[in-house]
């Protein structure tokens, strides 16, 4: 599941204009894609895996178009 994060993460960084960061906190480091030098900020390794742990049903394409919208909304605020 988090192989396919990576591809999530990937189509981010092809589609979106994200690069891949390290994010460090009290729990550890973590990979992530953040888009330009915002705030904005992805998890995508686990975006797929903890929907599967919390028995939510995933269609990627559906996950992937609903956080680009999202974003994008972000990004129009200025965030």
């Amino acid at each position: 599941l988090q192989c396919m994060g990576i591809v999530l993460g990937d189509v981010f960084v092809q589609d979106m204009g994200f690069h891949w960061v390290m994010v460090a906190d009290e729990h550890g480091r973590d990979p992530a894609v953040q888009y330009q030098d915002t705030s904005v900020i992805l998890f995508p390794l686990t975006m797929i895996s903890k929907r599967i742990e919390a028995n939510e049903s995933v269609d990627v394409f559906e996950l992937y178009n609903g956080v680009a919208a999202r974003v994008e909304e972000l990004i129009a605020k200025g965030y």
